[in-house]
């Protein structure tokens, strides 16, 4: 995918073994920014990819009305949402309840 992979890129950088995850335009998680980058990615955003599933992007609303209560959930994609709603509104097929454990 020519919006995802920049194929001319051809000077690899040398990583550091450092577990500080990152999530590919590809939709695969990374070790870190430096593997993102071998991999000729053009994009990539901090922490783990969702895993499959997880999202439905079809229920994302980001007009949806959410009160402002605080009542934390880890969501599936590894998240604190401040309550249900807000964990709904980002399309989030699943849940815990309280924030997530590190």
């Amino acid at each position: 995918d020519e919006d995802c992979i920049d194929s001319s890129r051809n000077q690899l950088r040398s990583c550091v073994d450092e577990w500080a995850p990152v999530c590919g335009c590809d939709g695969k998680t990374y070790n870190n920014d430096c593997a993102a980058w071998n991999a000729k990615l053009k994009a990539w955003s901090k922490g783990p990819c969702p895993p499959e599933g997880c999202i439905d992007e079809s229920q994302i609303d980001p007009d949806m009305a959410c009160a402002k209560i605080y009542m934390p959930v880890c969501g599936c994609d590894g998240k604190i949402y401040s309550n249900e709603c807000e964990a709904r509104r980002n399309g989030l097929t699943s849940w815990d309840e309280g924030p997530c454990k590190q």
